[in-house]
Order: C-alpha cells, then sequence, then structure tokens
C-alpha cells in the first residue's frame, strides 16, 4: 500500500545518510542526494494524491502547475523542470557510481 512508498522512501534516506558517514560516498554526496530525494519524494506526493494518470505538462492544468511548484520550491514551472533534471542526475550519477 501507500504506506510502503512512505517506508522505501524514508530507509533510502536513511541509506544514504549512513553512505556518507561510513565514507562510501563523500558526506557532501550524501547530502545531496537526501536533498533530492526528498524533492523528489515531496513531488511524487502531490502527483500521486491529485492524478490518476501519468502527468503530461502539455496538459496540466495552470493549478497543478502551481502546486507543483510550490512543493518544489521553485520560481516557475521552467525553474522546476531544471531543478528536476538536476535532481534526477545527481541520483542518477550516484547509481552509476554505487551499483554498476
Amino acid at each position: 500500500g501507500s504506506w510502503m512508498i512512505g517506508w522505501n522512501y524514508f530507509m533510502t534516506l536513511a541509506a544514504w545518510r549512513r553512505l556518507g558517514e561510513a565514507a562510501v560516498v563523500p558526506p557532501e554526496q550524501a547530502l545531496e542526494l537526501c536533498r533530492s530525494g526528498q524533492f523528489l519524494h515531496d513531488l511524487a506526493q502531490i502527483l500521486g494524491l491529485c492524478l490518476s494518470q501519468p502527468f503530461n505538462s502539455a496538459t496540466a492544468p495552470n493549478g497543478m502547475k502551481a502546486l507543483l511548484v510550490r512543493a518544489g520550491q521553485a520560481r516557475d514551472f521552467a525553474d522546476l523542470e531544471q531543478a528536476l533534471k538536476a535532481h534526477l542526475w545527481v541520483i542518477s550519477g550516484a547509481f552509476d557510481t554505487l551499483v554498476r
């Protein structure tokens, strides 16, 4: 159920924190991973609560976009999209380094 999503999120943040504490990744990178994880979690929570189908920015109502902008603490939707790309890059880079 939905509680599993929250549990997995907290376990992921704890794992990233521990990677920094164990010096597997630099502490700054662990903090950056936690920030990116929080950002993605915040957006996913809004989308999960408000949508029953995949998000499409071309057809999304302005109110939905405004809600996502607030959740992502962005200036506007274009800024949110850039922040999303940056946070996804942080996480995919860590995945490539740690898993591959």
